[in-house]
């Protein structure tokens, strides 16, 4: 990898500023602490890497939506020609599978959007050289058997040469070594590779590195502007990801020798909270970590505020910057804390113009943005088309599979870098704070 392009870490003043730069984990980059920086991203890596998307996409503006800023447009330019697996048709048939119901579903519908945008953007500009594609929604109902059967099905399908995985955890951990077996690229939005499930490097993943980086510096972050000495944490256990982020959560106050005063769970969506609060009350702590859902976070705060709870609150797996949590807690989440790879919308500006054209381009379709979840699905569908012009085909795995592997930097709404292994991480995290008028980078 070119080290001028996306630089992972920079040593500045800690504290300074509300970013900072994560060094994912990957056999060939050690891992490191992230480094807050003072700068703002708009300039060194991040002003790098949508350089890299503006070389990527053949145009030098960022403007517009989002696809046509950084890959799609570049798209019908290209030569497709049959190359392996099936015959290349007309079309260009792109499943995607999401959690579209069951305990999920809220966080597979934004994902199945991100996907359905980019879609439509790439087939507005013209398609994959003049072929436009097919997406086929499917749902997994949240769960890993549906998840393996949809996977074994396109394994089958020779006309298929990737697909978009689901983001939910437990159900990428699952269907990872069914297509790994049968030789199926999949590209998700989110998550972690976990051992095991991606053996032949067939599984690739556009992400915020959350396990255990985000989770360790919204920690660092968060104990540093509450002056906090006690810790206690109450977590959605029947959200297998939120269990790993609790536990990494853990670990890191041991290793900090941070006390961890109390640790509530709870299985699924409750009425209410009052036997957690009340032990929480008990402990008295300086700063709650909440790892519930966003319904369920908002109704937790404001319960737990009605109840006497005046702990700091904060989310450090970045799966809770949804604003509408301000108006649902009635106020309560005022000040609660969260971290992201992407700033506000209300702030992207020129400090992440892809993500602040993607936020455009996805409100006029659907109406409101409600939560950055998105994003991650829109770029995995553009990683996808990028993959599909560098190998010259669509259906021809193994083309795909190792243009996947030679990219060395992406662009998208959010810039990534290869880290190895099948990661595109995410190299910016902004610390934010819940207002009435949404998140805000915390000052």
């Amino acid at each position: 990898m070119n080290d001028d392009l996306c630089p992972l870490v920079k040593k500045l003043d800690p504290y300074v500023g509300q970013v900072v730069r994560l060094m994912p984990n990957s056999a060939s980059t050690p891992r490191s602490t992230p480094v807050r920086r003072g700068a703002h991203p708009g300039s060194s890596s991040s002003a790098q890497c949508r350089e890299t998307g503006e070389r990527m996409s053949g145009t030098s503006k960022w403007g517009g939506a989002a696809a046509a800023v950084t890959i799609a447009l570049s798209l019908s330019a290209c030569s497709i020609p049959g190359a392996g697996g099936a015959p290349e048709t007309d079309g260009i048939t792109l499943p995607a599978i999401e959690m579209l119901t069951g305990d999920v579903s809220y966080y597979g519908q934004l994902f199945m959007n991100g996907v359905e945008l980019a879609v439509d953007e790439v087939n507005a500009a013209g398609g994959i050289d003049g072929r436009q594609v097919n997406l086929v929604k499917e749902d997994n109902a949240s769960g890993n058997s549906q998840t393996v059967t949809l996977l074994r099905k396109y394994c089958s399908d020779t006309s298929v040469g990737i697909l978009i995985a689901p983001t939910y955890q437990t159900n990428s951990d699952a269907g990872g070594p069914i297509t790994n077996a049968c030789g199926l690229p999949t590209v998700t939005g989110v998550g972690d590779i976990n051992d095991g499930t991606n053996p032949d490097g067939f599984m690739f993943k556009n992400t915020t590195v959350r396990l255990p980086d985000q989770v360790e510096s919204t920690l660092e972050y968060a104990i540093a502007k509450a002056g906090a000495t006690s810790v206690a944490q109450i977590t959605d256990t029947s959200v297998g990801p939120y269990v790993l982020y609790q536990e990494a959560g853990s670990a890191y106050l041991a290793n900090e020798g941070v006390t961890e005063t109390s640790g509530q769970s709870v299985n699924g969506s409750l009425s209410s909270y009052g036997p957690q609060i009340t032990a929480l009350v008990s402990d008295d702590p300086d700063l709650v970590v909440v790892t519930l859902q966003p319904n369920d976070a908002a109704h937790f705060m404001a319960e737990a505020r009605d109840r006497g709870l005046d702990a700091q609150f904060v989310a450090t797996c970045g799966c809770l910057n949804d604003p509408s949590i301000f108006a649902t807690s009635h106020g309560a989440a005022e000040g609660f804390l969260s971290s992201s790879p992407n700033p506000p919308p209300a702030q992207a500006g020129d400090l992440a113009p892809g993500f602040d054209a993607f936020v455009t381009a996805y409100t006029q379709k659907f109406g409101e943005f409600t939560s950055p979840e998105a994003v991650y699905t829109y770029d995995s569908a553009l990683l996808v088309f990028e993959a599909i012009r560098q190998a010259g085909t669509s259906t021809d795995r193994e083309k795909l599979r190792a243009a996947l592997e030679d990219m060395p930097e992406f662009c998208g709404g959010l810039c990534y870098v290869n880290t190895g292994g099948g990661t595109f991480a995410t190299t910016e995290l902004y610390f934010t704070s819940l207002t009435a008028k949404g998140f805000v980078i915390d000052e």
